[in-house]
């Protein structure tokens, strides 16, 4: 059976999550994680029917920042957000770091700082739990605050819309929802864009590059030490000094 892998959102490290890639750990939510989360879309809630603007909750975007959105238009808002946005181009991201981006990004949304509702990082979960992966592609993020295109991408099969790797098969985002007994969300304020402001996309990338190099340093000194042995070489030259520091 698979272990379990529990984000609260602080508590992830480099060597927990090569862990969990390792064993193929499924994902959960501490007690903590969900009770931030509740908190914190209490929060957003209340802000939401304030009639002062409040960035992304009752606002536009960019250079709309402080035009208020009638709170009729506030969901298709935040579904416009994600559509918007799901623009990349090029090759298709490889199934390893889609992965790592859900992972990433479910563990980003455990802090409870972005006011996303828990059902939201539930059909995250889900999603990397059944092996179902959003088609994401390599190119078209815009240069600013986070992994715009990638993530957009990655949260499309939330609305039901996109494509999906589901168990090694190509599928429309809605039939796999359908198969998970899910129905396509109905994003609410300040959801789009807690889900698309991130850093997942290159996170995921620098973590499975940290990994493999921590693999390749290990196996390099074992070939290297099986080389000098094999040789009858001395070991006395790859000694590492010993520095005092008492003279600094």
């Amino acid at each position: 059976m698979p272990g379990i892998l529990a984000l609260s959102g602080r508590s992830l490290t480099l060597a927990r999550l090569r862990t969990a890639l390792a064993g193929d750990e499924r994902l959960a939510l501490t007690a903590g994680a969900r009770a931030r989360l509740r908190a914190s879309r209490r929060i957003v809630d209340r802000l939401r029917h304030d009639p002062a603007p409040h960035y992304g909750i009752n606002t536009g975007f960019g250079i709309l920042a402080h035009q208020r959105v009638p709170a009729a238009d506030i969901e298709q808002l935040q579904k416009n957000l994600i559509l918007s946005h799901a623009v990349g181009v090029g090759d298709e991201v490889p199934a390893e770091i889609v992965r790592l981006m859900l992972l990433l990004k479910v563990n980003d949304l455990a802090v409870g700082l972005s006011g996303v509702t828990p059902r939201v990082v539930d059909y995250l979960i889900r999603f990397y739990n059944e092996d179902a992966l959003p088609v994401v592609y390599t190119k078209g993020s815009l240069g600013a605050s986070s992994d715009l295109a990638p993530l957009a991408h990655m949260v499309l099969p939330l609305l039901g819309l996109g494509d999906m790797d589901y168990r090694g098969k190509r599928i429309r985002a809605t039939t796999v929802l359908k198969k998970l007994g899910l129905k396509p969300l109905t994003l609410q304020s300040k959801e789009g864009l807690g889900l698309i402001n991130g850093t997942q996309f290159m996170s995921a990338y620098a973590v499975h590059c940290l990994l493999r190099i921590d693999n390749l340093a290990k196996t390099a000194d074992i070939a290297g030490a099986m080389t000098l042995e094999a040789a009858r070489g001395s070991a006395a030259p790859h000694a590492s000094p010993r520095i005092s520091f008492s003279a600094f």
